[in-house]
């Protein structure tokens, strides 16, 4: 788009979302940059190079890591357009692996499943156990029965291991709870992504917390949009006059460190009669700042994480197309503060973050109608509220320009606002 600041947006297809003058508006300090260039948000092209660029090559988060807890579960997840099947081995290792046979390539896994010993194909029959291993090629090798092998004799065929031919891995981790998938062998380990989260939310113990409800949304709108929409608290008075009560403008602050990610927290949340939160006990031995506040962050790229003192709302967004976003959700507490929780309560809270998400979905719908329109040239970010934002958004252009990174954090204990802090520099 000429004049605009966005750079030069000659190239055909997608290549000019892979090159850095792009972005050279959205890479200036948060006080005078642009927000990201409306294209990545409603261009085809754009979509299919992020795709490549960002799902393809980062730890991408699927799906809580309760939904595989026990040996001989298998769970399916999709990245980057890939099939995956996510299994527990009788070995209690967690292992993902691509959804497709290795003999003439068909899908194995149509959906999840308890208590499996083994995967077979439903179109010959190779069978794989849970490690990925093929245990058996039938009518293909020694291993079919005698008579078989008189009617198929493949005696003849040479160099054929079945140790050559188990299934193609991906690769898995679990943090927070959470499981993630990678495509990519060569991207740093999960640690690396999340950084200082796990010391920082050490006293939650979220390796420990369980899912207690899901709801699912099919959204109208970028999966962009929704991440930054969840990292700041420029919209709260106008969306959320309900949340605005509990968790007021005045009493956040961005809160992020280093890793690859970003967002704010809110301290105190304050107890009003319709908090909505408050019908779960908070968890033993968190903090006296972490017992009355919320911390509302996402890890990129796809995972959206609000921590309550009692329960968390959890988020996996996956990008389906450039206007349409899918979103998993839940809502995941710890035994301690479940097991002391009705129906009921469960019920309340989960409605009231049903609530809260419903009114985002809303305005983000409204967000991406207005991006789509051709004469919306991009738009200036607000410091005082939106670095977690500006935030993102470096990652995002990091990562379409081929670029690993992963950001320092502000200083701990951070600024009281994010008003008084100043600009994080570009490393």
């Amino acid at each position: 788009m000429k004049g605009n600041g966005y750079g030069n947006d000659n190239g055909g297809g997608g290549a000019r979302f892979l090159r850095e003058e792009t972005y050279s508006a959205s890479r200036k300090n948060v006080e005078e940059a642009l927000s990201l260039t409306p294209d990545a948000y409603r261009d085809g092209d754009f979509f299919l190079a992020e795709q490549k660029q960002i799902f393809a090559r980062n730890w991408v988060a699927a799906m809580p890591a309760q939904t595989v807890a026990n040996a001989g579960d298998i769970a399916l997840a999709e990245v980057a357009g890939q099939s995956l099947i996510v299994a527990r081995g009788d070995d209690g290792e967690l292992r993902a692996f691509h959804n497709v046979c290795r003999h003439r390539g068909t899908r194995l896994c149509e959906e999840n499943a308890r208590g499996q010993k083994r995967i077979v194909c439903p179109y010959h029959g190779w069978g794989y156990n849970l490690r990925g291993e093929c245990i058996g090629t039938p009518l293909f090798d020694k291993g079919a029965n005698r008579r078989a092998i008189q009617m198929h004799d493949m005696s003849h065929l040479s160099g054929f291991d079945r140790k050559d031919y188990g299934l193609l891995p991906a690769r898995a981790d679990v943090w927070g709870g959470m499981l993630f998938l990678c495509l990519d062998e060569s991207a740093p380990p999960l640690a690396d992504v999340v950084g200082d989260l796990p010391s920082r939310l050490a006293r939650y113990r979220l390796q420990e917390w369980l899912p207690l409800a899901r709801r699912d949304y099919d959204i109208r709108c970028n999966w962009k949009l929704l991440f930054e929409n969840a990292v700041e608290y420029y919209h709260l008075p106008w969306v959320h006059p309900r949340l605005a009560k509990t968790s007021r403008v005045s009493d956040h602050r961005r809160w992020q460190g280093r890793g690859m990610y970003c967002g704010i927290c809110t301290s105190p949340v304050t107890a009003t009669d319709d908090a909505g939160w408050l019908s779960m006990r908070a968890l033993p031995g968190l903090s006296d700042e972490e017992k009355v506040s919320g911390y509302f962050f996402g890890v990129f790229p796809n995972l959206i994480y609000f921590v309550m003192p009692s329960h968390a709302f959890v988020i996996v967004a996956s990008a389906i197309a450039p206007g349409r976003t899918v979103e998993n959700a839940w809502l995941i507490a710890h035994p301690e503060c479940a097991g002391d929780a009705t129906e009921k309560d469960i019920a309340e809270v989960a409605d009231f973050w049903n609530e809260v998400n419903l009114e985002d979905v809303a305005i983000c719908e409204k967000v991406q109608r207005g991006v789509s329109l051709a004469a919306y040239p991009g738009g200036r970010l607000c410091y005082h509220f939106e670095e977690p934002v500006h935030r993102f958004q470096q990652m995002v252009i990091d990562n379409m320009t081929g670029i690993r990174r992963v950001p320092r954090g502000d200083e701990d204990p951070p600024r009281k606002s994010a008003a008084q802090a100043q600009p994080e520099a570009r490393e």
